[in-house]
């Protein structure tokens, strides 16, 4: 049997050191929708009222539209980077104005797995089984493929706006030695379809289940399973799409990709003046010896390069970036790390987020102390570096990248 599993939890708001709040670093996974109707994108914000068909059914899947140069969908259908199609399963059928979940969908229980008769629904994907906490402020899908292969994607609720945390690929390629989905290995890239499907798959979400006069998605962050930068063409196709005003109409400042720092595809997306939306860059470290240790792919991409590909995007798109670090115990959370950091830092527009580690069973490190975290910080205040101290948002829930689909294969033998 195969399946989905759907999360919906709270994760705390961040501290901040800075009034902007930055996208968070999330995990996320495909959604399953239905290859029997067409899917209608439904806007970006509240001015864009009627819809627009983005990805609609070629044989047993979903192939997205191609804009033809006056705005309206063309009929080169498929034309996605990775090759052939590969649709979404059956698994949500379109009813009404929305998605529905073959069979009885399984209650959602704070801290708890439950199993549901989903999975038994003849010729249905269903959940086997929903966790998390009780209001609903995160929503964490764990959805199967065409092909059987599993993907997470997470909406994140804060006030009025809504973000969504997509993949790009099936594991990944990259293999940080903290993250579950390094740990997984690689499977495959996503294609077009597949990714722009993931916005869609929550999209309709809000539409059918919140209040009317919703504003609909604000933010996309590519920051889920997988090296954006390494399926390149699709990640650049799909931004395209979302910032495309005829198309989902997302301000490019709405969007962010996250990489480990794919130069070469860094320095293309600079060029590409359509293609110019917020950059986070999964540092760690910053010294070549230590980064290499925890993001083996980083040996190809040497930090003093790294830096002025990242100074020449923020020339050229007038966009700061983003600096992801996140916090190891003995590892990079101590005071000597810190000053390093500010002086890599030194003539590079950037704001950088400070991450707590959320564990993982193939990995034995553990977050910074909190003491640890703060003076870390502190070595940031003095230097004039903005900054924002992420809460472990969801480690209850498998929040992490790649978690909630690493727990389901070990618990139920799936994946």
């Amino acid at each position: 049997i195969r399946v989905f599993v759907k999360i919906r939890g709270r994760l705390a708001a961040p501290t901040v050191h800075e009034r902007r709040k930055s996208p968070d670093l999330c995990c996320a996974i495909a959604p399953v929708l239905s290859p029997r109707a067409a899917v209608h994108e439904w806007g970006a914000n509240a001015r864009m009222h009627e819809s627009r068909d983005i990805v609609r059914e070629k044989g047993n899947g979903i192939s997205e539209f191609g804009l033809g140069s006056v705005g309206s969908p063309d009929d080169s259908l498929g034309r996605e980077a990775g090759g052939r199609s590969r649709g979404l399963a059956t698994g949500v059928s379109a009813r009404g104005n929305g998605f529905h979940a073959h069979g009885n969908a399984a209650a959602c229980t704070a801290g708890t797995v439950n199993t549901g008769g989903a999975a038994r629904h003849a010729g249905a994907v269903g959940a086997i089984g929903v966790i998390g906490s009780s209001d609903g402020e995160t929503c964490k899908d764990l959805l199967r493929l065409s092909d059987g292969e599993q993907i997470e994607v997470v909406l994140l609720r804060y006030g009025r706006r809504r973000s969504v945390c997509i993949s790009t690929q099936v594991g990944c390629p990259v293999g940080c030695l903290f993250c579950a989905t390094g740990q997984m290995g690689f499977v495959r890239s996503l294609s077009l379809a597949e990714i722009l499907a993931q916005v869609l798959h929550f999209q309709r979400e809000i539409v059918t289940s919140e209040a009317p006069g919703s504003v609909g998605l604000s933010n996309v962050v590519f920051m889920g399973m997988g090296e954006p930068l390494l399926n390149e063409a699709a990640t650049v196709a799909a931004i395209q799409r979302l910032t495309d005003q005829r198309a989902f109409g997302f301000p490019r400042r709405r969007v962010t990709l996250s990489t480990v720092g794919i130069i070469p595809a860094i320095e293309r997306l600079a060029q590409g003046g359509g293609t110019s939306v917020n950059l986070a860059v999964s540092l760690h470290a910053a010294t070549d010896e230590l980064r290499a240790r925890l993001i083996p792919l980083a040996r190809r991409y040497p930090l003093e390069a790294l830096k002025a590909a990242l100074r020449r995007y923020t020339e050229r798109t007038g966009h700061r970036v983003m600096i992801e670090w996140v916090l190891i115990q003995g590892v990079n959370d101590m005071p000597e790390q810190a000053k390093a950091l500010v002086n890599w830092l030194d003539g590079l527009s950037a704001h950088v987020n400070l991450i707590r580690l959320n564990p993982t069973p193939a990995y034995s490190g553990q977050s910074a102390s909190e003491v640890a975290i703060g003076t870390f910080a502190a070595v940031l205040d003095r230097a004039g570096v903005p900054h924002t101290v992420r809460q472990r948002r969801g480690s209850a829930i498998e929040a992490g990248c790649g978690q909630l689909r690493q727990r389901v294969a070990l618990r139920f033998g799936v994946g």
